[in-house]
């Protein structure tokens, strides 16, 4: 799916869309859990951020991405509400062009991002269940 990290390839990718009609798009950007892994009580090691399950990021499922951490560490996870995350890789997100007029991103229960026709093609996080297109 498509991953758009900046603007003008946000711009390009909303061109392409406009000449499928209204059609609402999938891109590659999932909510995951937003952990870190620090060491057991008596265990070595420095704290780091927890691993994102690659097949967890491409699942259709109602939830976060979830991560892990190694053996000897515990994972402990903010309040934030989680973070947005590219599929392919687990990248965090630098650039995004949320529809900011419906106030984007929600959140739970949505984890999955779209261009939304309805708001210009910015952003829109979704249910990860509902059936749209993909961009790839």
């Amino acid at each position: 799916m498509a991953e758009p990290q900046s603007h003008s390839e946000h711009n390009f990718l909303s061109s392409q869309a406009r000449k499928y009609g209204a059609n609402n798009w999938w891109l590659g950007l999932r909510l995951t859990e937003d952990c870190r892994c620090e060491p057991r009580r008596g265990g070595g090691g420095r704290a780091y951020d927890a691993t994102i399950n690659a097949a967890d990021l491409r699942n259709r499922h109602n939830d976060y991405a979830h991560t892990s951490c190694r053996p000897g560490f515990q994972k402990r996870c903010g309040g934030g509400g989680g973070a947005w995350r590219w599929v392919s890789d687990g990248r965090p997100a630098r650039y995004s062009a949320w529809n900011r007029a419906t106030g984007e991103p929600h959140g739970p229960p949505e984890y999955c991002a779209t261009m939304w026709t309805k708001a210009g093609y910015n952003w829109g996080d979704w249910r990860c269940s509902l059936r749209v297109s993909k961009i790839f």
